[in-house]
């Protein structure tokens, strides 16, 4: 059985245990309304949507958190519901039930697609770039891990194991005629994962901002950007939401759109106040979310970049054919 059917099996019982674990959190927004979106009285032009959002504490999905903080979605006639979890790769089979748009990855929507699953990437959500990288494999400064070579044979913290950042070193390992499956991935929260280093369970994790930025201020080393594997400029996630529910609601998703691009002129113009509300919905210290860099942030679909993944995948024999890459965009 793949990792993803694995966790399409149990998403019952994740999405269960992820509302236990988010009332005990308290995120910003631990409501989640029915999956159905409803509109108010009003004309069509201006009548509130209702979308049910899922998120992980990740930077990239800053510009959503801004929109609901500034009241931009609101502006945009959408009443979005957040929820937080921790595992991104649970949320594919939640779309249409649970969920309207969630924070996903290239990799889970290539799977999912795959599988069945009517999904389709609705918005970008960021770039990563060599100087302002999306992902980062660090290891303790005890772990005697220097290269690439020296990963094999450890074990090493992740988010998913079937996310991109996973793929994304597995491939880099294949590439450097390393063996990919030579390392043990441990998934673990991001932000568990300074401690799990500190306290010797694993000697290297591969991680996110804002999380890297506190890992090194912890003392821990950065070895490699796993992404450079499969391309210097790259989209590693983004927003998607199912088929059908896209194909009835292109208005709500027009709004979605404008109101991150909206989003994101605020948090060039507001830097100290985008800050503020990456602190709220990631619960980090003020100290590490002030001295890190913002991702560079893009809602634009990125086919060519999921074309990349798409061979990625081909080659560490996860997908024999995949999909095809146009199906998979709103407007495919």
């Amino acid at each position: 059985m793949s990792r993803f059917k694995a966790n399409h099996l149990a998403i019952a019982s994740i999405i269960s245990i992820s509302s236990i674990v988010l009332a005990a959190c308290g995120s910003a927004s631990s409501t989640t309304s029915s999956s159905k979106p409803t509109s108010t009285s009003g004309s069509s032009s201006t009548a509130t949507t209702v979308v049910n959002v899922a998120f992980d504490p990740n930077a990239t999905a800053l510009p959503a958190w801004v929109a609901q903080d500034k009241g931009i979605f609101a502006k945009n006639h959408l009443d979005v519901k957040f929820t937080k979890i921790q595992n991104l790769s649970t949320l594919p089979g939640a779309l249409g039930n649970t969920f309207n748009i969630v924070l996903s990855t290239p990799t889970e929507l290539l799977s999912a697609a795959k599988s069945g699953l009517p999904v389709v990437e609705v918005s970008g959500s960021s770039i990563g770039t060599p100087t302002n990288p999306t992902g980062e494999v660090m290891v303790s400064p005890t772990s005697g891990i220097h290269s690439l070579a020296d990963l094999e044979g450890k074990s090493i913290g992740t988010l998913t194991l079937n996310g991109t950042l996973t793929y994304a070193l597995e491939y880099d390992l294949l590439i450097h005629k390393l063996n990919p499956k030579g390392i043990k991935l441990v998934t673990m929260a991001a932000p568990t994962m300074a401690d799990n280093l500190k306290a010797g369970n694993v000697p290297a994790v591969i991680t996110v901002p804002p999380f890297i930025t506190a890992l090194k201020k912890a003392g821990n080393i950065p070895l490699l950007n796993p992404y450079d594997a499969v391309g210097s400029k790259l989209a590693s996630i983004f927003w998607i939401g199912s088929s059908s529910w896209a194909k009835q609601h292109p208005q709500a998703i027009k709004e979605w759109v404008t109101s991150l691009d909206q989003a994101q002129t605020y948090i060039a113009q507001n830097n100290t106040a985008a800050r503020a509300v990456l602190v709220k919905y990631t619960g980090l210290p003020e100290a590490v979310i002030k001295n890190f860099a913002l991702p560079i942030y893009n809602t634009s679909l990125r086919p060519n970049d999921l074309a990349r993944w798409a061979t990625v995948m081909q080659k560490l024999g996860i997908i024999a054919n995949p999909p095809s890459i146009s199906s998979l965009m709103v407007n495919g």
